[in-house]
């Protein structure tokens, strides 16, 4: 499953920036990726609010949450966000399958 991972740096993180590269921190993110049966697909730096977005392939929703709570645990990041990619045509699919079945509380018939 195809995985969108947001982050915000921490502060001593920014600081290290000054003695590390774009190539340095994708071979960081392509070693820990490998580890996990992932794939890193894209890395982009970011000016603004965020300060990175990191595509990429992992096995299951499991394995993303699992990475997600150790990269937390390092530190390096104030805020981090993993976001599933879905498959907007399944959602409406399914949208359009249910629109009209599921009744509310005391609507049920």
């Amino acid at each position: 499953m195809k995985i969108k991972v947001l982050g915000v740096y921490s502060e001593d993180a920014v600081k290290g920036m000054k003695d590390s590269s774009y190539a340095a921190r994708v071979k960081q993110i392509e070693g820990m990726a490998s580890q996990i049966d992932s794939q890193l697909i894209d890395c982009d730096f970011l000016g603004g609010d965020l300060d990175v977005c990191v595509t990429m392939e992992v096995p299951d929703w499991s394995t993303a949450l699992g990475l997600k709570q150790v990269i937390q645990m390092s530190g390096v990041f104030e805020e981090i966000m993993f976001y599933p990619v879905v498959d907007l045509d399944t959602i409406i699919g399914t949208m359009n399958k249910f629109a009209g079945v599921y009744k509310a509380p005391g609507k049920e018939s």
